[in-house]
């Protein structure tokens, strides 16, 4: 018969056997473990791999293409439709009509020949006659040989003969610039002897200018006929 003892001694070793084939059961070492992960290392290695699959191309969709439009309509612009002219459209100015023909201004009249009035007959030897017309410049420098006045009838004469050191195309040009300020333009005129001569006239009043040069002096005259004013 057993001692209880040696029963109790053997139900602890196998007790302690148990126990330690359960424990050695789950705590393996790790190069006798099943490879739980390996599952998992192997997808990370496939995910690694230098050959990567291609994605298929999409295949590219055609768009449809968008329906020409007025302009402005993308902005909310409403668009007129034709022939219809809308509040904001600018209408074509109208052209002024072409001024009517206006007259021309009145054209100022000309100097009067006689702004003195008509002179008193005179004659003088050496100097200018007292009322000889103003209108009748003398050259300045001048030498006066002779000047008269003839008043007969409202028609003034008036002589005078003169000699200047100037030239006589200085004096010619000179009297020219003078009677045409005053609306005389010039003409030439036949003279005898190799003179020159030029004659001023408007409205039935003349001068006749009779120019001669000599070797020092220039001798000249004037005869005016100064017809009344109207």
């Amino acid at each position: 018969m057993t001692h209880p003892r040696t029963v109790r001694a053997l139900l602890l070793l196998a007790t302690a056997v148990l126990v330690g084939v359960v424990v050695y059961g789950q705590v393996a070492p790790p190069a006798l473990q099943a490879p739980r992960s390996a599952p998992a290392r192997q997808v990370a290695l496939t995910d690694q791999s230098p050959v990567d699959k291609v994605a298929p191309t999409p295949t590219p969709v055609a768009e449809p293409t968008p329906e020409p439009q007025a302009p402005g309509a993308d902005a909310g612009v409403p668009v007129p439709s034709p022939g219809v002219r809308t509040s904001t459209e600018v209408e074509a100015a109208t052209p002024a009509p072409a001024p009517a023909n206006e007259p021309a201004p009145a054209q100022a009249e000309p100097a009067s020949l006689l702004p003195d009035g008509i002179p008193r007959s005179a004659s003088q030897l050496g100097k200018l006659v007292s009322g000889f017309p103003a209108a009748v410049p003398i050259v300045d420098d001048s030498t006066i040989v002779s000047s008269s006045v003839d008043s007969n009838g409202g028609t003034v004469q008036a002589t005078v003969v003169a000699r200047t050191p100037r030239s006589a195309d200085e004096v010619l040009e000179l009297y020219q610039t003078a009677f045409a300020a005053l609306g005389l333009p010039a003409t030439a005129v036949a003279s005898a002897n190799g003179d020159r001569a030029l004659a001023f006239a408007r409205d039935g009043s003349s001068v006749t200018l009779t120019v001669s040069d000599s070797s020092t002096t220039t001798n000249y005259s004037l005869f005016a006929v100064i017809a009344p004013t109207p």
